[in-house]
Order: structure tokens, then sequence, then C-alpha cells
């Protein structure tokens, strides 16, 4: 059974009427009528120094450090380039739970 097949009543919040969304017409994005995209700097701080973060880096985070997956023992910590992993090392590294995967773009 897939995750969102166990979605509590609880968890599901109801749109009220003066919370409705607006339709897609009258939604402006903040991005919108500027020319030039922001520059997006992302820098990690820790105790071992700062580590910036390129565009099309990703971040990978793990909540048990030395832990095996997508043949790579996981560091707490790592900073991947573009082109460090494989699209099926991504993949695999996506469904596992102890991971969480920061894509810089």
């Amino acid at each position: 059974m897939s995750r969102r097949n166990n979605v509590k009543q609880e968890d599901v919040k109801s749109v009220q009427p003066d919370q409705q969304e607006l339709p897609a017409e009258e939604v402006r994005l903040p991005s919108e009528g500027h020319e030039e995209p922001k520059t997006v700097s992302v820098h990690v701080l820790n105790a071992h120094g700062a580590h910036e973060l390129a565009a099309g880096s990703l971040l990978v985070i793990c909540s048990d450090p030395g832990f095996k997956r997508a043949g790579i023992e996981h560091e707490r910590l790592k900073v991947y380039r573009d082109g460090d992993l494989t699209p099926q090392q991504i993949a695999q590294m996506r469904r596992e739970p102890k991971l969480t995967l920061v894509e810089v773009g």
C-alpha cells in the first residue's frame, strides 16, 4: 500500500470559503515580471566549515551515518556535484526514508 493511501482524516485540511484558491490567472509568482532570475547562493555551515552548493549539486543528509544505499556508505552530510551520481542511484536514494536529498537548482 502506498503512503498516499495512509492519509488520516485529521491530516486533511479543508479549504474554508474565505481561503479558497485564486484562479490561475490571478496568481502571480514572485519571479514573474523579473527579466533576470535571482542568483541563489547556498552554503552549508557545520563544524567542518562552510560548503558552497553550486547549481546542479545535490546535498544528501543521512539520519543514520554509515548506512549504505545505492552502493554508497553515507556520511551525515555529503554534497555531490552534477554527474557524480547516476539516475539509478538518485532514484534509490530518494526512496530511502533515512536519506534526505536537497537538489540545488
